[in-house]
């Protein structure tokens, strides 16, 4: 995940639905709310690739509100 400025904000090598998955928190940087690495309300962007496949990278962008 990406904040708008382009810093990557969390990366995960492995997905897994439970604990894999991102939850509005920065692990790898970023501005922060609180002690808990919480993102600010915003705009961030990620890319999907699926190693050792032709399949060509997944891109988009969600919203993330912490109100």
């Amino acid at each position: 995940m990406f904040n708008r400025w382009g810093n990557l904000v969390y990366q995960s090598d492995d997905y897994d639905a439970k604990k894999g998955r991102w939850r509005g928190t920065a692990e790898n940087g970023g501005t922060t709310l609180g002690g808990n690495n919480e993102l600010p309300t915003g705009t961030y962007y990620y890319i999907i690739e699926i190693r050792n496949s032709n399949l060509k990278a997944i891109t988009g962008h969600v919203y993330l509100s912490t109100n």
